[in-house]
């Protein structure tokens, strides 16, 4: 992966959580756990894309899963 594009990705993470913790979501936000849990619902949705062969979906759920990872390390 690019580096830059790395970082650019990790700065949207940082604003993410900075503006969920300042101005919260309605509920769904509970810190760390809310990204180990999301972390945990998107591999069960990759499972499901790899039994169907749906191979567009399962790079959609593979991002997911990396997305709730860059913000869990946040």
């Amino acid at each position: 992966m690019n580096t830059e594009l790395l970082k650019k990705i990790i700065t949207l993470s940082e604003n993410r959580i900075r503006f969920l913790r300042e101005h919260g979501d309605g509920g769904w936000y509970r810190g760390s756990i809310s990204h180990f849990d999301g972390m945990f619902h998107e591999l069960e949705e990759v499972r499901t894309e790899m039994d169907a062969g749906k191979r567009v979906y399962l790079e959609d759920e593979l991002g997911d899963v990396f997305w709730d990872f860059i913000c869990l390390l946040e």
